[in-house]
């Protein structure tokens, strides 16, 4: 029987970090986007109503209408996440085996209204430290303990995580990050915005915010002046303390270059045009659950990686460098820029083909099929 996987995201698909994930799911079985409810005024405003619609992509996505915010009133929310055709939509997959899964805390109160024998918590960061208020972040572990008690299973993309969401035995697993092989290894023309740009050039691309280490970039840019620092990605940090001082680290840097967010198939093109990359996470609870999906990208070209210590990043620790402290931080970059081993480029070039998100997709498809017939 064909399998439909229900996933409950919490914005649009096209910014959900597990996009090549759902595209590779997408390919292989029938994957339905549910996004967080929006609110009843901005369909008034859209002047229409919420409907299935099928993407270029395969993924099939609908976002529901609610009249509160989503997490204020869980009795609320139960009557109103349904509406705006998402009971139509299901009807649209007549004979299939459901799969719910969702990917934040607060979505436990959705259990209560699945009538799919499979509930899964897909935990691919650690919510926690998305706030910064201790009382808001009490809330989400408070929002989490209840949805691991409803959960049947949890989907976990990093060692910590797994160890926090332990279901049952047998029942927590662990799903990495994985890459979009094909595109990574192949990139375009370079791009204009960087064409101009001073090599050497160090570069990092993804969302900046309160993970990323800004005062190690700063020591390394100073350090060395005749390299070029580029940032690739937008600022989505939530924190105006960061917020000031990332555009202080550009504005007052001249080998600094902040070239903003990118359509991801442009992604490879810019990887390309460094001579280097880096993953400049700070060290801290608040990434200790990272598994940085970059590390993946960077391998499929063969690029030397230099990268702070985080757990999951230690465990690549065969094709990336990982160096602590600003100054063997820079020691490890120099030594990156004139790294000369063609075996070594290889190596991480067929460790990203190995873990590609089609695997990944796989590997879920398969617990999803023996969990299924566990309650079969």
């Amino acid at each position: 029987m064909k399998l439909l996987i229900v996933y409950y995201g919490w914005t649009d698909p096209d910014h959900d970090t597990q996009l090549p994930l759902f595209r590779e799911l997408a390919a292989r079985l029938d994957f339905l986007y549910v996004r967080e409810p929006i609110p009843f005024r901005k369909i008034l405003q859209r002047r229409g109503e919420a409907r299935l619609t099928e993407r270029s992509d395969g993924l099939f996505h609908i976002e529901p209408v609610s009249v509160l915010p989503f997490g204020r009133r869980p009795d609320v929310l139960q009557k109103n996440y349904m509406r705006g055709g998402l009971r139509r939509a299901l009807e649209s997959f007549p004979g299939r085996r459901r799969v719910v899964m969702a990917c934040r805390p607060k979505m436990h109160v959705l259990k209560k209204m699945a009538d799919e024998k499979i509930f899964i918590y897909d935990c691919y960061d650690d919510y926690v430290f998305y706030k910064k208020k201790a009382a808001e972040q009490e809330l989400v572990r408070s929002e989490e303990r209840k949805m691991l008690a409803v959960a049947d299973a949890a989907f976990c993309t990093a060692d910590t995580l797994v160890e926090k969401c332990r279901v049952g035995a047998g029942q927590t697993f662990k799903v990495p990050t994985g890459v979009n092989f094909e595109m990574f290894s192949n990139p375009g023309e370079e791009p204009a915005d960087i064409r101009e740009i001073p090599r050497p050039r160090i570069g990092t691309i993804g969302k900046f915010n309160r993970r990323v280490d800004l005062g190690l970039i700063a020591s390394a840019a100073d350090a060395r002046p005749d390299w070029s620092f580029i940032l690739v990605g937008p600022v989505f940090s939530q924190d105006r303390s960061f917020d000031r001082a990332f555009k202080k680290l550009v504005r007052e840097r001249s080998n600094v270059y902040h070239l903003g967010g990118k359509p991801y198939e442009t992604l490879p093109d810019y990887l390309a045009a460094f001579d280097a990359a880096i993953v400049p996470y700070a060290l801290g609870e608040v990434t200790q659950g990272v598994s940085p999906l970059k590390i993946y990208q960077f391998c499929a070209q063969g690029k030397p990686v230099v990268a702070t210590p985080l757990p999951e990043v230690e465990k690549h620790s065969d094709f990336v460098e990982v160096a602590k402290g600003a100054d063997a931080f820079i020691e490890a970059i120099e030594r990156a820029l004139e790294e000369s081993d063609a075996g070594l480029v290889e190596k991480r070039v067929e460790y990203a083909r190995a873990n590609t998100w089609a695997s990944r997709a796989e590997q879920v498809i398969e617990i999803i099929r023996k969990l299924l017939e566990g309650v079969s």
